[in-house]
């Protein structure tokens, strides 16, 4: 049998559910717990789980103004899949990326 919350108790059961969180468990165990459907909780985090999280505070770091701009080319290796690039300079990168946008747009 289907239970019908109400919106209220819905977002007690979201912010009870960050509180879980924000203590070092899963949500995954607050639904074991309050015996939820974990379709529900999920559905109800998308509703209202903004206004359940706690705000943690946001320090910025203030970086400055970079004092000169220098690019400097070095050799870069890239392995993916078997397949290695290597790449040691402007020309070579400049290179490269062209040749991926032709065989993108042979591709399409």
């Amino acid at each position: 049998m289907k239970r019908h919350y109400t919106e209220a108790e819905k977002r007690h059961h979201v912010q009870k559910a960050y509180e879980l969180v924000s203590n070092g468990k899963t949500f995954l165990e607050y639904v074991a717990l309050s015996g939820i459907s974990r379709a529900s909780l999920l559905t109800w985090r998308k509703q209202f789980g903004k206004e359940s999280q706690i705000e943690k505070p946001q320090t910025l770091v203030a970086l400055g103004k970079v004092a000169t701009s220098q690019v400097s080319m070095q050799r870069v290796v890239v392995s993916y899949y078997g397949a290695t690039i290597e790449i040691t300079g402007e020309d070579a990168l400049l290179a490269l990326l062209k040749n991926l946008r032709a065989a993108n747009n042979e591709l399409v």
